[in-house]
């Protein structure tokens, strides 16, 4: 067996706290997902859009300050829960409101699910209890 690199000085991967560090990482995505959505569609966003997209901008800044916080040593997962409760609701009520417009804007539908995966994903690893 022939072991390498045994004296610390080499780091490839990056650690848990490296990770979370990055600012705005989720509004980056949204920016991706809106540069995508508008080469499909050059139509005037309505009312309705907008109120989806505002709405999707408030999941990101929440999941921001969740990042934030779970790189926070001095945060318990007791401080965070309201955060994440929050995260929660509005990933419900952002789905609601895509499933109850009748134009069948698909393009913005698939954004908001790619959204709302991103954000279960980070909810159900807060329930399951990785962050232990």
């Amino acid at each position: 067996m022939k072991i390498n690199r045994i004296d610390n000085s080499y780091h490839d991967a990056k650690g848990p706290a490296e990770k979370l560090n990055r600012t705005g990482g989720f509004d980056k995505i949204l920016g991706q997902k809106l540069n995508q959505v508008e080469a499909v569609s050059k139509q005037p966003l309505s009312r309705a859009d907008c109120r989806v997209l505002d709405r999707g901008d408030r999941i990101l800044n929440l999941l921001d300050r969740y990042a934030d916080e779970l790189g926070d040593s001095r945060k318990t997962l007791k401080d965070m829960e309201p955060l994440v409760k929050d995260i929660e609701r509005e990933v419900d009520g952002i789905r609601l409101e895509v499933s109850a417009r009748s134009d069948g804007d698909m393009e913005l539908a698939r954004l908001v699910e790619d959204l709302a995966v991103a954000a279960n994903v980070a909810i159900f690893r807060f329930h399951r209890g990785d962050y232990l």
